[in-house]
């Protein structure tokens, strides 16, 4: 209940850096939830983000990182590349794509190939952290109508070990966040781990709660309501359900 108030009463961008640097300060990191955050944040929050991290999170001398700094330190290969690159690039917002840009740019993933998506010059990496949403769909469409299967079961057949596990939860919350966050949350709840539960709830709530009300009910055939209600109980139960 305690993470449920906090959240609701810090601001956005304040709570998403509390939550990524627990993720990265904990036992073990928590590369899942940092992909989560960064991944489905527009480019003004996490810019807003980066220097917030550093004014929050300062040692006894005074001295902080950026969150920019901190990824490069704590990650390399893929993993840094994406998440720096999300904060350092301004994300298109376009939501008319232009079908010839969009159909050169399948073309190029195609000839790079999938097991070379995860080079430091790879152009999957400037499509995905540089594209709108929209453009990032239908630039999907086509390199799966090209190819006869989709980015994530060519990232799924091609790559293995922490490439493989980071550019499929990338790639599924860039191409589908609504889809994404349902699958998240039947996870969370089923392991009662209201911390992921409150945080995608309340980050989202005001967004497209709606939609990943859809998916849940359309994946698991239960409605989210009825899971929360079977799951958890009192005032952190009223409190969720109202928020949905």
């Amino acid at each position: 209940l305690d993470e449920l108030f906090m959240a609701l009463v810090t601001n956005p961008i304040e709570y998403d850096c509390q939550c990524i640097h627990k993720a990265l300060k904990g036992i073990s990191c928590d590369l899942e939830t940092i992909t989560e955050i960064v991944s489905t944040r527009p480019s003004f929050m996490l810019k807003q983000m980066n220097t917030k991290y550093l004014d929050l999170f300062k040692n006894n001398k005074g001295k902080g990182k950026e969150l920019k700094k901190e990824f490069e330190s704590s990650f390399s290969g893929i993993v840094n590349k994406i998440l720096t690159s999300l904060i350092d690039k301004e994300r298109s917002v376009n939501n008319s794509p232009n079908i010839d840009e969009c159909q050169n740019k399948a073309e190029k993933l195609k000839h790079e190939g999938v097991k070379r998506w995860t080079g430091d010059d790879s152009f999957f990496i400037k499509i995905f952290t540089t594209s709108s949403p929209m453009e990032i769909a239908y630039i999907s469409r086509l390199y799966h109508k090209m190819m006869g299967f989709s980015i994530l079961q060519g990232i799924n057949h091609e790559l293995s070990g922490d490439a493989k596990k980071f550019l499929t939860n990338f790639v599924f919350a860039v191409l589908s966040p609504s889809e994404f966050f349902a699958t998240r949350l039947n996870k969370a709840i089923t392991n009662k781990n209201d911390k992921i539960v409150t945080r995608i709830i309340v980050s989202r709530h005001e967004i497209d709660m709606g939609q990943i009300k859809q998916y849940y009910l359309q994946l698991y055939g239960k409605e989210l309501s009825e899971e929360l209600k079977n799951h958890f109980s009192g005032i952190y139960y009223q409190i969720l359900n109202k928020l949905i």
